[in-house]
């Protein structure tokens, strides 16, 4: 899976603090950064 967008600036440390954790909860209101973690890991996910 590949992102196709780019995270907004203030997106950008929370998704890097995500994608430093092998497990973490993200509570947002839209699905973006969920997205761009799951195409960074290149893993099967559950939303």
């Amino acid at each position: 899976m590949s992102f196709q967008s780019q995270l907004r600036h203030e997106q950008e440390p929370a998704a890097n603090a995500l994608l430093a954790h092998n497990i973490g909860v993200l509570s947002a209101t839209n699905a973006v950064i969920a997205a761009w973690l799951i195409a960074q890991r290149q893993v099967n996910t559950l939303v």
